[in-house]
């Protein structure tokens, strides 16, 4: 799928917010503060139901919107939540296991997820406001058979004439589980079967001209689509994007379409599956801002016990329905047997996804280190430069760290980004990631050409003091500048020669091993401030790590066969940060050498 940003990306952006029941209690309706939706995120949030920090953060998110979604034209319209979940137990019955022939009613995070799906409207136009959704839940937390009855809601009750909806996989037989669990429930319910024709193929619904089919990448051609309602089964197994872009690709004519995909965590980490499960890890998190995306995520939390009961409760939503406490107990004790028993149960009862790098930074953490400063305030201070510089049509970044003056002072941090025009233009086109409005918010500043203009970045540190133009050196007290040896060049020399002092980092564990530990250090005490740059951010959340035997770190990107993750500001941060440490423990012996830093 191509990552689309949402038409509200222009309106007022969304921040973590972290709203209270005290706030809600004061900011909305008493009757949507009494919504199932809301108190079960309210439950979640206070950790009245065990959760991980992803299902709690996008819990915390529908709470944060209810009360500043207005503000950017949104509108929660308990009367559309009720519809959808009212729709399943009124028209639907489970086909088969403990609960066949049993009226379908909606486990609570269904309900939840039900009521954000089909509640959240656009207030001008009154069309829904989410178009995509990541669902990630571990194996017989009723996934399929919920999709199936999402997919039954598209298909008689959501008003769209000629609707065409689509239960897709890689394979036939993957796609044909959500629609025979739909033609199922169509025969045992007698106020749908009267009205819907079952097919060997598809689902006819006359009276609206709509049809339910399902498709697979392996058919000869998928292509001529006009689908009001994509329902994708395990994302994971897809070896590419070709039949989700095609998916995409059919909603165009719509005008509120909804692509549902859902899945078990997969290996692969280059997999398009891997690529929406970190977009929605963004968007949860208020990395990204988009509107029109909805995530909704269960796992354990890194360091979690993976054979404990509360790890089990926190990564399964349908704990003590579907998924039963005896029953699991048994598969615990098969897990334990062999280290490739354990990885299998990891992912697929716990939702952890195998093969892949840890993002190193706590996002939250970095969130809470946000604070509001002045530019102008730090005029004339001193401080350490670290320049990420790109080597061709890339990202390159400069970050100014400032050591503090005043007792209980934070370091703070100004970073500044370039990126060529062509790359700019070639974002724009992809949708991946939102340079244009970074661009347009003065986040990062556009050079002309389709390569770096280093002359430009030379020109913005150094300024011109034939015309008068001020650089950032004559703004700041430049003590060093860090730059990564690999990329030293004419520009460097330029710098000497205007008297900047210039050090040469390497990228290695043993140049990176102390600013890592400092950094992190900063980070969990507040000891670091900076003024919520995006940019930034989205390089702090895509930054992993490689770790050596002595727990030495070094950043790496999780993705290197990639180019759409991006780290250079958070490399430049620890270049400058590095330089900064160096300098104070020139007196004495470094902390970081007593902490045990491996010399290499």
């Amino acid at each position: 799928m191509t990552l689309t940003t949402s038409p509200a990306t222009k309106r007022p952006k969304r921040k973590p917010r972290k709203v209270t029941r005290a706030v809600l209690s004061k900011k909305i309706p008493e009757a949507v503060l009494g919504h199932v939706s809301t108190l079960y995120a309210l439950d979640v949030v206070e950790g009245k139901i065990p959760a991980c920090k992803l299902r709690i953060a996008a819990c915390q998110r529908q709470l944060d919107d209810l009360v500043h979604g207005p503000k950017r034209g949104l509108y929660f319209s308990i009367k559309r939540a009720n519809k959808g979940i009212a729709f399943f137990p009124k028209f639907l019955r489970h086909s088969k296991g403990e609960f066949g022939n049993q009226v379908f009613e909606l486990s609570d995070w269904q309900k939840f997820t039900t009521s954000v799906l089909f509640g959240w409207l656009y207030a001008d136009t009154l069309l829904r406001r989410f178009i995509y959704a990541y669902f990630e839940v571990p194996r017989k937390n009723g996934k399929s058979t919920y999709l199936s009855g999402i997919g039954l809601y598209m298909f008689v009750a959501d008003g769209e004439p000629g609707a065409e909806v689509y239960s897709a996989a890689t394979k036939a037989d993957q796609a044909k589980i959500i629609f025979t669990e739909a033609q199922n429930m169509v025969r045992k319910s007698p106020k749908l079967r009267t009205n819907i024709q079952s097919m060997a193929r598809h689902l006819e619904h006359s009276r609206s001209a709509s049809i339910f089919r399902y498709i697979s990448a392996d058919a000869k051609t998928q292509d001529g689509l006009n689908s009001h309602c994509n329902l994708v089964d395990e994302v994971h197994a897809h070896k590419d994007g070709q039949l989700i872009e095609v998916l995409e690709t059919g909603m165009g004519a719509r005008r509120q379409p909804l692509h549902l995909e859902i899945t078990t965590a997969g290996n692969n980490p280059y997999s398009i599956c891997r690529q929406h499960h970190d977009y929605t890890v963004k968007v949860l998190t208020g990395v990204l801002d988009d509107d029109s995306w909805f995530g909704f995520i269960c796992s354990i939390d890194k360091g979690d016990d993976p054979f404990v009961e509360l790890s089990w409760r926190k990564a399964n939503p349908n704990w003590g329905v579907s998924v039963r406490t005896d029953t699991f107990e048994k598969i615990v004790s098969k897990a334990k047997a062999s280290p490739a028993a354990t990885a299998v149960f990891k992912r697929l009862r716990l939702n952890v996804w195998g093969q892949t790098e840890e993002i190193w930074l706590d996002i939250t953490q970095w969130n809470d280190c946000q604070i509001t400063y002045d530019r102008e305030s730090l005029r004339g201070r001193r401080c350490y430069a670290g320049l990420d510089m790109s080597s061709v049509s890339d990202i390159t970044a400069l970050v100014l760290v400032f050591p503090p003056v005043d007792p209980g002072e934070p370091v703070k941090i100004l970073p500044f980004f370039w990126v060529p025009w062509a790359t700019i233009e070639k974002r724009v086109e992809d949708k991946a990631v939102p340079y244009e409005y970074w661009e347009q918010m003065g986040l990062i500043r556009q050079t002309e050409g389709s390569a770096t203009d280093y002359d430009a970045i030379e020109a913005f540190i150094l300024g011109d003091e034939a015309s008068g133009v001020e650089g950032l050196r004559d703004e700041f007290e430049f003590v060093e500048l860090a730059f990564d040896r690999m990329f030293a060049g004419q520009i460097i020399q330029h710098f000497e020669t205007a008297g900047i002092l210039c050090v040469s980092i390497g990228q290695g564990m043993y140049s990176m091993a102390a600013p890592c530990r400092e950094l992190e250090r900063l980070i969990i005490n507040g000891g670091i401030a900076h003024d919520g740059n995006d940019v930034m951010t989205w390089m702090i959340s895509n930054t992993a790590v490689k770790v050596d035997e002595h727990d030495n770190k070094k950043p790496i990107k999780p993705d290197s066969r990639k180019d759409m993750r991006k780290i250079d500001g958070v490399v430049a941060m620890l270049m400058a940060i590095g330089r900064m440490i160096s300098a104070e423990a020139e007196d004495g012996p470094s902390v970081y050498e007593e902490r045990g830093v491996r010399t290499l």
